[in-house]
């Protein structure tokens, strides 16, 4: 799917509708990115084909809160404030839990409209071999209040090391292998419905190590997924 003529809202209800669909059939939706303004109608598109007594809750592995609030249009930064908005005003509760967020790269202002949104986050600086079991136990509290999961995953809180060929490196980012822990804890739940990997551009990768790093997470997502049944 392609956005063209800039029409972004456009190219949004087509994704929305699709994941719809794809839910509504049974499957299992695995959309890759392209921006994470893939995010809003990806979420869309599971909140319109599940039942509204159920809670998605939305796992985001980023180095971005994106709670930006869209000025003109819709953006990369702004999918979770406007998902947010919408479960507001569908007396619906916004669960959502950021794993990864740096702190030079999110406002203060995006912190307090996190913490007033009652946003549940990890920063990166956090996420080390011996603080592993924490941060699982956390993971598996904030499952443990949802029905669903909806898993997406920003390139860009990977290292550069491993993630060149993203619009906003980490100098100082996760490393894949403690990351994938947490993603197998997520998946082996039982309750994922969805998931998504955003950012990556191949115009600025180099030798191709981004495309590689969300072929493996692809791989280690879909195989685990797939031993649940």
């Amino acid at each position: 799917m392609i956005c063209t003529d800039h029409d972004l809202e456009g190219a949004q209800n087509e994704l929305q509708n699709l994941i719809t669909t794809i839910k509504t059939k049974g499957y299992f939706p695995f959309v890759f990115g392209g921006g994470h303004e893939v995010a809003f109608p990806h979420f869309m598109g599971l909140f319109d084909a599940t039942p509204k007594e159920r809670h998605i809750g939305i796992i985001n592995i980023d180095a971005h809160f994106d709670l930006r609030i869209p000025e003109d249009k819709p953006s990369s930064g702004t999918p979770f404030f406007q998902i947010s908005k919408i479960c507001q005003e569908n007396h619906r509760p916004f669960n959502y839990f950021c794993i990864g967020i740096q702190h030079s790269a999110n406002t203060q202002a995006l912190f307090e409209r996190a913490n007033s949104l009652d946003v549940e986050y990890i920063l990166a600086n956090e996420i080390n071999e011996t603080m592993i079991h924490n941060h699982i136990n956390h993971i598996k509290n904030f499952i443990e209040k949802v029905d669903y999961i909806y898993l997406t995953i920003c390139l860009d809180v990977f290292d550069i090391s491993f993630a060149p060929g993203v619009s906003a490196p980490s100098t100082i980012g996760l490393h894949p292998n403690i990351t994938l822990d947490l993603i197998k804890e997520i998946v082996g739940s039982g309750k994922l419905i969805s998931a998504d990997i955003a950012e990556l551009n191949p115009s600025l990768d180099q030798d191709n190590k981004t495309s590689k790093l969300a072929s493996k997470l692809t791989y280690e997502i879909i195989t685990e997924f797939q031993a649940m049944d």
